[in-house]
């Protein structure tokens, strides 16, 4: 299998340089947030990519011209499998680290221990499922998990910075003097109408001056890695299915996005929400949901 991952990695490598316009297209399904990519499906809600590839005997025993009916389903269920296994290394080079970072960009840039993280990452902790369709066909399918235990997020950590700044109590301004610290136990952020929003491992939260209030380097690296920096859901019914929301939640509507991930605040919620320290652990604990449709 190693041996099999280096090779296609090779020959990927060429194909995502040349890829210039590849597809995106964002779906929602029973609640959840999907993006369509050219080579699969990556469920950002629960954290996972999934591919596919297919292959039919028939076109083995053309391409062999002789092989029986059984050597020609064993070479289309292996050759199924290498057609998923790169489609699964083109979708995570197109993972957005943050803003215009790809994950190819990472490697593309000479970051040689990306590259080999990725290739141990897919080697160790990809999974699959063989479909024998009714057409005679097979299909592989493919799936690896953007966070937890077997996460790819796992072997990125150490460009992430987890944890290397501490949140800080926002001074109350002029329109802002009647808020109370208050403890919020998550922040929910309303980023529904926001249709230039595009999803990436590590986004960002602004105020309106553009200082960084919510990313990475906030945030409990043991909690990111399990759950990801922060969740997202495709509507407000997808909320009390969230087991740490309950009713110390605060709820934001995002005001713009900048550079494609980041979510801007208004200064009055950013000075409303950081009012108390007694918020910044549960931020810590990548408390952070964004609707995003």
């Amino acid at each position: 299998m190693r041996k099999s991952v280096f090779t296609i990695l090779t020959i990927c490598f060429v194909l995502v340089i040349s890829l210039k316009g590849y597809l995106r297209e964002r779906f929602l399904r029973e609640g959840k947030v999907f993006e369509k990519i050219e080579y699969g499906e990556m469920d950002w809600s629960e954290g996972i990519i999934m591919v596919s590839g297919t292959k039919s005997p028939d076109e083995v025993k053309q391409q062999t011209k002789g092989s029986d009916k059984a050597k020609a389903r064993l070479i289309a269920l292996e050759q199924a499998r290498d057609l998923a296994l790169r489609n699964m290394i083109l979708a995570i080079h197109y993972i957005r680290i943050r803003e215009d970072v790809l994950l190819k960009d990472l490697i593309d840039s000479g970051h040689e221990e990306a590259g080999k993280r990725l290739e141990d990452f897919i080697s160790r902790n990809i999974k699959e499922k063989v479909l024998y369709n009714k057409d005679d066909s097979i299909t592989v399918q493919q799936y690896v998990h953007l966070w937890g235990e077997e996460g790819l997020l796992f072997c990125l950590q150490d460009i992430m910075s987890f944890g290397s700044k501490d949140f800080a109590v926002t001074p109350q301004g002029e329109t802002g003097d009647d808020l109370v610290g208050q403890e919020y136990t998550s922040l929910i952020i309303d980023a529904a109408e926001m249709n230039d929003l595009e999803m990436s491992l590590s986004p960002a939260v602004l105020d309106e001056k553009g200082s960084v209030v919510y990313d990475a380097s906030f945030v409990s690296a043991e909690n990111a890695l399990q759950s990801g920096i922060v969740k997202y859901i495709a509507d407000r019914s997808m909320i009390p299915k969230i087991e740490y929301v309950d009713e110390k939640a605060f709820l934001a509507k995002a005001k713009t996005i900048k550079d494609k991930t980041k979510i801007v605040l208004s200064d009055d919620v950013v000075r409303q929400l950081f009012s108390s320290e007694e918020t910044f652990p549960y931020l810590r604990k990548c408390r952070v949901i964004i609707i995003a449709r």
